[in-house]
């Protein structure tokens, strides 16, 4: 375990509540304020890229940008080699694929491709396959086939393990990005597996993220 993991740790019951509740705009202020933000400025680790996430939920988009310049002028070949290692690359590669550069798309999609069948797990929390994360980072730099391809083996993967909530979520994320390539049938399709998977469980950022392309579509 790395020195800083325990930092982290406290925060990762309610950040997987959070996540499906009302996303993670209302971690925003206790993570900024908390002193373990400051405790390295330039390294993307991962109580850095939850503060980002929390602030890209809230809509804090000139604060996104101000930890992405800092946090990702090595294009994260730096991310701490600790047990913390999975929430920093799952934060920071979704920060990424919404608002960073292509090159740090890029770079990251280096850093993912070679664990992509792994599943991001550590202190009790998971983040899912990273095969989800090369999706999104693929669709962000315009490689839509390979993002067809890595979402498809992100639902297998998240299938195969029995994971109702990150089968839908993924599905959610390729209905969204079919929607934006004007593939309205397929978006369509998607939308409806992903409410299919969430059924009545209390996903509820994700069945709404899945009602929102139907409505787009219809």
């Amino acid at each position: 375990m790395g020195e800083h993991d325990a930092d982290v740790y406290p925060q990762l019951m309610l950040l997987n509540w959070t996540r499906e509740l009302s996303a993670m705009a209302p971690l925003l202020q206790t993570l900024i304020e908390a002193p373990e933000i400051d405790r390295d400025p330039t390294t993307p680790d991962a109580y850095s890229g939850l503060a980002a996430m929390a602030a890209l939920d809230a809509g804090e988009f000139d604060l996104v940008d101000r930890l992405l310049a800092a946090r990702g002028a090595r294009l994260f070949e730096d991310i701490p080699d600790e047990a913390a290692f999975p929430i920093a690359v799952a934060m920071w590669s979704e920060i990424v694929a919404q608002r960073g550069t292509s090159e740090m798309q890029r770079a990251l999609i280096d850093v993912l491709t070679p664990i992509a069948d792994v599943h991001g797990r550590t202190g009790g929390w998971y983040g899912g396959s990273y095969s989800r994360y090369l999706a999104l980072l693929c669709d962000a730099v315009g490689d839509h086939d390979d993002a067809d391809r890595w979402f498809a083996a992100a639902v297998e993967a998240h299938q195969r393990i029995g994971s109702p909530p990150w089968t839908a979520r993924t599905r959610v994320d390729w209905a969204e990005s079919a929607l934006s390539r004007g593939d309205d049938q397929r978006a369509r399709d998607l939308a409806h597996m992903a409410i299919g998977d969430v059924g009545d469980l209390e996903l509820t950022v994700t069945r709404e993220r899945a009602t929102t392309v139907l409505s787009a579509t219809s």
